[in-house]
């Protein structure tokens, strides 16, 4: 069971829209490997719970959580630890 919730990269703006990009022409694993490129392995903003909207779409995909919203223009990933 997972507790925890390790920020890895959140977007917004114009950097999402690369994101949004991919996630349109592509697959939500698509996405999420674009997300994956920020992780370093070190993970300093830890959190109890994850940080996604009440209004956010959500995939998980094993340890990771992926999170965005097209209409506000963001998008997360999370490792569930």
């Amino acid at each position: 069971m997972f507790h925890k919730f390790a920020q890895i990269v959140f977007l917004q703006g114009d950097d999402y829209a690369e994101f949004n990009r991919i996630l349109s022409e592509g697959s939500l694993l698509d996405a999420l490997y674009y997300l994956r490129q920020w992780d370093y392995g070190d993970y300093d903003d830890i959190r109890n719970s994850n940080s996604a909207g009440p209004y956010d779409d959500s995939w998980q995909y094993g340890q990771f959580l992926m999170t965005w919203n097209s209409g506000h223009g963001y998008a997360g990933l999370q490792l569930m630890i």
